[in-house]
């Protein structure tokens, strides 16, 4: 186990010299700026599908897209499968969906909360 904590999401620009002059001493000059950035993982917009497909409301599309992120981490690179791609629904307008299908007069009781 090692005695330092966890890394800090948004390091001090002393922290960021002390590490660049790490990886250089390590592995030579130059190489904090020739190193490659980090890229999402291949199925990383399929996890997005399915994270989407879990958070909205109606969840009819949560099997549908779990099957097909679960085919893209088993196929070789290259070979993954279709995406299928979900619009989210805003927070609010699931509620009006919901208001709407359990009382149907919504205009009325509109007008009845301005005369409150």
């Amino acid at each position: 186990m090692s005695s330092q904590g966890p890394h800090p999401s948004n390091p001090s620009p002393e922290a960021i010299a002390q590490r660049r002059n790490l990886v250089d001493a390590k592995f030579g000059p130059g190489a904090w700026e020739n190193s490659k950035p980090v890229r999402p993982h291949r199925c990383n917009g399929h996890v997005e599908d399915f994270m989407v497909a879990v958070t909205t409301w109606p969840m009819n599309d949560a099997g549908l897209t779990f099957r097909i992120m679960a085919k893209c981490f088993f196929t070789e690179q290259g070979k993954e499968p279709e995406r299928h791609y979900k619009q989210p629904v805003p927070f609010g307008q699931q509620l009006g969906q919901k208001r709407g299908m359990w009382w149907s007069g919504d205009e009325n009781t509109a007008e009845q909360e301005k005369h409150w």
